[in-house]
């Protein structure tokens, strides 16, 4: 099934956390950014990454495997995942994923089993402006 939009941002429950992922790809390098916001919309952490190497795709699954580490280091029980690539959410949520990014899929996948909830959706870039930022 395809990944449906967020058009706007809304609060996660409470308990929970929504972790935004973005990746800003440059000629020869990428930074990752996870960035988590609880309830009341503050912003409760940030994870940043710089990698050697740049590939859009790559970037994006790296960005949402960042956020399952990260929250898991952190205790976190409950977490969303919100990623503005389509693409990647939908390879998260079951569809096959592109041979290039398997491994990261995996991973992720598999630390989403640690949670006691977790899922993955697609936010629209224009309500994704907070990873965004942080990440360019």
């Amino acid at each position: 099934m395809p990944a449906q939009a967020t058009l706007s941002w809304s609060p996660p429950p409470e308990d929970w956390l929504k972790i935004n992922c973005d990746v800003r790809v440059g000629s020869e390098s990428m930074c990752v950014v996870a960035l988590a916001k609880d309830c009341w919309g503050t912003v409760v952490w940030t994870a940043t990454d710089l990698l050697d190497f740049a590939d859009a795709l790559i970037g994006e699954a790296t960005t949402c495997l960042l956020a399952l580490k990260t929250a898991n280091l952190l205790k976190q029980h409950f977490v969303m995942i919100k990623s503005d690539s389509e693409i990647i959410i939908n390879f998260l949520n079951g569809s096959s994923a592109d041979w290039r990014i398997d491994s990261y899929v995996n991973q992720c996948i598999k630390l989403s089993k640690l949670f006691m909830g977790c899922y993955f959706s697609f936010i629209s870039r224009l309500c994704h402006f907070a990873a965004y930022n942080v990440a360019n």
